[in-house]
């Protein structure tokens, strides 16, 4: 090779280590005085010894610039109790023990909800940890420090709440949209969308005519999520904007676009639907009444406008396009172009096997939080899903996980914990217990397939103040251990791990009562 700056020759070692001394023989390095000397000797020993010099040299090249030493404000005040000790040194196990790192947003939660405030030396592991719907409790519990550690660290810049200055205050998120152009003007990509969050737990409307004034500016990669923060405060005076989205050029931002169209179902979107999906689905006969369910037209521009897609391999899937359609329509056309309610109408599709038309109740019942339906559904026996028992009032959807977990089987059990939504009450946490225990005593000699991260999920949402559930439940080997002493081995380490984190979330609630 031939000489060159140091800088040159390090990036002409980059290249040959990328290519691969297998592919393209390493011959050496070239270079002039001392440096060139060390490189020479060094030269029969490969690449990785010529890096290393290379490297030594560069490093022990630089200069420090010449300036005087800088000075920082101090972080501003934080009046806020510290937490515990023993709320602390829990998050730091949550932190450094991956069989505990789940319990990470219970810990943010209960810290927001206690109001005190994590001392400075835990901040930055806890600021390197959280990822994002975990950033905005991170930073309360943090407190100002977070902030002030944003501006100076970019890995934390999330954090940074002043970097959009004067927007808000501690006090209250204004709402003028005056006082807020500026700033909105000025703020990252990041920042905007902060602000714009913020902004929609407040005062929705006037957060979308922000958005307007910049939207057609927006970058591809941001627009999305823009329209998914519409969630909060979504209302009928959002239609019009996401109506105009429908048309963006990007898959994703129609996509999110039409999801909460399909939570509005006075839309047009709805309308348009409800026109295509009706006509779908008769029942026939009077005294034994049949339901039968049409094939959906064929998708034309019209209707992947409103984000109906063919399905898997881009293939027209007869169900999952009925699906589609029928999640679209307002649950409250169908009784009245049926002539018959929700649990009529859910039994005679449960006979007649229209799992599409089925799913598409469902998930309607869901987007439009419809508790007739949605209750109708599960008493019927529909799959339970996180957002059917979210449809539901407290009392309704308490009394409908415990009816499930009563009547679950051993192939049921475990979609019915996934979708009973977290944390649990006590009634759930016992008949969820009991169910448990009495699918692990009724087991032959084979194990049960997934029970194991199933009671890792279920150490999670159960509520830890149950003690003597939890006690009872974790004793249900001895229930088999007779007949198989082998499974009672096999549930050992998976019991031992539930009981730990169960114990575990016990001593955390207490830290922070």
């Amino acid at each position: 090779m031939s000489t060159e700056h140091p800088a040159s020759l390090w990036d002409g070692l980059v290249t040959a280590a990328v290519i691969g001394t297998d592919r393209r023989s390493f011959a050496g390095t070239e270079a002039t005085g001392q440096l060139g000397d060390i490189l020479n000797r060094v030269r029969e020993r490969g690449l990785l010894a010529t890096a290393a010099v290379l490297w030594a040299y560069r490093e022990a090249g630089r200069e420090v610039p010449a300036t005087g030493p800088r000075s920082y404000e101090a972080a501003p005040p934080d009046d806020r109790a510290l937490f515990t000790p023993g709320a602390v040194r829990a998050l730091t196990v949550i932190l450094e023990d991956r069989k505990f790192r789940p319990l990470l947003d219970e810990w943010l939660a209960l810290a927001v909800q206690a109001g005190g405030r994590l001392p400075g030396e835990a901040a930055p592991k806890l600021l390197d940890a959280v990822r994002g719907e975990q950033c905005p409790p991170a930073a309360a519990a943090v407190g100002p420090l977070a902030a002030w550690l944003g501006a100076r660290n970019p890995n934390w810049a999330w954090a940074h709440e002043d970097a959009v200055a004067g927007w808000r205050t501690e006090a209250e998120v204004p709402t003028g949209l005056d006082d807020l152009k500026e700033p909105w003007a000025r703020g990252s990509d990041f920042e905007r969308l902060a602000m714009f969050r913020a902004l929609r737990a407040a005062a929705p409307a006037v957060a979308l005519e922000l958005l307007a004034t910049s939207w057609g500016s927006e970058p591809s990669t941001t627009r999305a999520a823009f329209v998914s923060a519409m969630a909060r405060g979504l209302g009928p005076d959002d239609e019009g904007f996401l109506e105009a989205v429908l048309d963006d050029n990007r898959k994703d931002v129609r996509a999110a676009a039409a999801a909460l169209l399909t939570r509005l179902p006075a839309s047009r979107r709805a309308a348009r639907m409800q026109l295509l999906a009706l006509p779908l689905v008769v029942v026939a006969g009077r005294l034994r009444p049949v339901l039968q369910v049409g094939a959906p037209p064929a998708l034309d521009d019209a209707i992947k406008r409103d984000g109906v897609d063919p399905g898997r391999q881009n293939r027209d899937d007869p169900l999952w396009l009925t699906r589609q359609l029928v999640a679209g329509t307002p649950l409250s056309a169908w009784p009245k172009s049926l002539g018959r309610g929700p649990r009529d109408l859910v039994g005679l599709a449960l006979a007649a096997g229209a799992v599409g038309l089925l799913e598409g109740w469902a998930d309607a019942a869901e987007a439009q939080s419809d508790a007739t339906w949605a209750r109708a559904l599960l008493d019927a026996g529909h799959g339970p899903t996180t957002g059917l028992f979210a449809s539901l009032g407290p009392d309704d959807a308490e009394a409908a996980a415990v009816a499930a977990l009563e009547e679950a089987t051993a192939g049921q059990i475990g979609a019915i914990v996934a979708s009973i939504p977290a944390p649990w009450s006590a009634a759930v946490t016992l008949a969820g217990l009991e169910a448990m225990a009495r699918i692990i005593g009724q087991v032959d000699t084979r194990p049960l397939p997934g029970f194991r991260d199933l009671l890792s999920h279920l150490a999670l949402v159960i509520d830890p103040a149950e003690s003597g559930p939890i006690a009872a439940f974790i004793s249900a080997p001895e229930q088999i251990a007779e007949k198989h002493a082998s499974l009672r081995i096999y549930w050992a380490a998976p019991l031992a791990s539930f009981a730990a984190i169960a114990s575990f979330r016990s001593s955390l609630h207490k830290e922070f009562q």
